[in-house]
């Protein structure tokens, strides 16, 4: 069971302005330094809240596909996704949905498909081709999915009493209770799978932000630097970026969609604290998916 296209897919819906579901948190790990949360039942009162979950049923060959073999529609049985991780080697973290799951149907196809069913904890698992792999419903409104040993450890803090960090928390509670979709980062954002773009990010410490979803598409990030000075040169490096994609942009006789969203987006330091903002209209930025 592949993780990777559910979370790609979370990082692009959007969510509401209440915070995070308390009973999915409490399964988070205590060591998490990476976390991520959409609440997709406030994703699809936005029209591009559909249009991103429409491209990601068309494109996911994964469990998301054999979900909806069951009848599963995630623009309706889908309320929440929360993806967290220790950053550790060899763990693949979490994924946490809150939704509606007809768990003796998902069983059913799964085994239909050669995957294997057993049980942890009270909870019914589904395991697949990577026998590392584990989808778990402990109940039919909650399901977990990770390398077996994350996944195991989940089950079993659902009646603990260990939580996140107090600095995590705190911010987890506060990126979640103001944007749609959120994520936050203890370890520099250079260390996640960003491609190119993680050179851009070197100086940064910590990062965190989210999108906002509306008429006018809204990001927000903030990055941590170790001192005033790095924090003023992440802003300067996002502002030459810019200015190359602007200037390539007007010699070239067919400007990219992304030159012309990313004019407008401003980057500020405060201390060691890099602020990036951009807002776009909802219906340039689906256009310039399209």
């Amino acid at each position: 069971m592949q993780m990777i296209s559910i979370a790609a897919a979370a990082t692009i819906l959007a969510g509401s302005l209440c915070a995070a579901d308390a009973g999915l948190l409490k399964l988070v790990m205590p060591d998490a330094r990476i976390m991520a949360g959409v609440n997709v039942e406030q994703a699809m009162l936005s029209p591009f809240g559909k249009y991103l979950m429409t491209k990601m049923q068309a494109g996911d060959s994964g469990p998301m596909q054999m979900l909806q073999g069951t009848g599963f529609d995630p623009r309706r049985d889908l309320r929440e996704i929360l993806l967290a991780s220790d950053a550790k080697q060899g763990n693949s973290g979490l994924v946490l949905a809150r939704g509606a799951f007809n768990v003796s149907a998902i069983l059913e196809a799964g085994r239909l498909q050669g995957a294997r069913i057993g049980s942890y904890g009270g909870a019914q698992t589904l395991s697949g081709k990577d026998p590392d792999g584990l989808l778990a419903f402990p109940d039919a409104t909650l399901a977990i999915m990770g390398d077996r040993a994350s996944v195991h450890a989940a089950i079993d803090r659902a009646s603990g009493t260990v939580g996140l960090a107090a600095d995590l928390a705190d911010r987890v509670r506060d990126l979640s209770s103001t944007e749609d979709v959120w994520f936050v980062t203890l370890n520099s954002p250079a260390q996640l799978p960003l491609g190119p773009a993680a050179t851009v990010l070197k100086k940064a410490q910590q990062a965190s932000g989210g999108l906002k979803f509306g008429a006018t598409v809204t990001l927000n990030l903030k990055l941590t630097a170790e001192s005033e000075k790095d924090a003023t040169s992440l802003a300067n490096v996002f502002k030459m970026v810019v200015g190359m994609m602007q200037s390539a942009a007007q010699k070239s006789s067919e400007p990219s969609p992304a030159a012309a969203m990313l004019r407008d987006l401003v980057a500020t330091s405060d201390g060691n604290v890099t602020k990036i903002s951009l807002s776009v209209p909802e219906d340039k930025l689906e256009a310039a998916l399209k």
